[in-house]
């Protein structure tokens, strides 16, 4: 894959001691059929849809997932997967073999990205206090761990990575589509984050803020990075 400038600059700036981890972002999206699939036919699709998420995160074929919270910039926004593929018919095939796709609750918007981040640890260590849970006879219930944070989509990868790359409220800098900057924000919702930002945020040109929620071991990422 072409690397621009901007790409360059974040490997300079991220991952002078890490490896570059490049990876397939998947916005699900609500899907042709969402208002037709209701009662208990929607209960078996979402059964299947969280049931297929924790086999992908067993096969380590998925690395992070979340829904999209309250405020978002675009209303059909539902959810992500961030999938350990770089290969695109790879990625199609594991976020196609979602239930809520094949009913047509959900679409599918792929998006090449790339993170010094380690989330692949990240995702290992959960699944081991998953898997530790389950052995003690205490299997955490689903979305028990998960917390808020703020997504940050930035249209100039540039001023995001000369404005955020030492900031400790970012947990996770990534590039996106190889020039914008898609960067996980240490803030519980929108007002947080624009908190978080100050006036950093006229410098950073046009971004997009959506708040999600996630595991809460991604406020761990920085650690676990050095």
């Amino acid at each position: 894959m072409r690397r621009s400038s901007f790409a360059i600059l974040v490997c300079v700036l991220f991952a002078a001691c890490a490896q570059q981890l490049d990876c397939t972002l998947v916005y699900l999206k609500t899907g042709p059929r969402r208002t037709e699939v209701q009662g208990a036919d929607l209960q078996k699709v979402m059964g299947g849809h969280l049931g297929n998420i924790q086999r992908l995160f067993r096969e380590k074929r998925l690395l992070v997932a979340g829904p999209f919270g309250r405020q978002k910039s675009d209303a059909a926004l539902r959810g992500i997967f961030v999938l350990d593929t770089d290969d695109r018919e790879v990625a199609r095939s594991l976020a196609e073999s979602d239930p809520g796709v094949a009913a047509g609750v959900f679409a599918l918007e792929y998006h090449a990205i790339s993170t010094t981040a380690p989330l692949r640890e990240c995702a290992a260590a959960e699944l081991a206090a998953d898997e530790a849970a389950t052995k003690a006879g205490t299997p955490r219930a689903m979305g028990e761990g998960m917390r808020g944070y703020v997504l940050l989509t930035a249209e100039s990868g540039d001023a995001a990575a000369a404005e955020l790359a030492a900031d400790p409220a970012v947990l996770w800098f990534a590039t996106l589509d190889d020039d914008q900057a898609f960067v996980l924000l240490d803030a519980r919702d929108q007002a947080g984050a624009k908190s978080v930002l100050g006036e950093r945020m006229a410098r950073l040109g046009a971004v997009r803020l959506d708040e999600w929620m996630a595991t809460d071991r991604l406020a761990e990422l920085p650690k676990m990075a050095r």
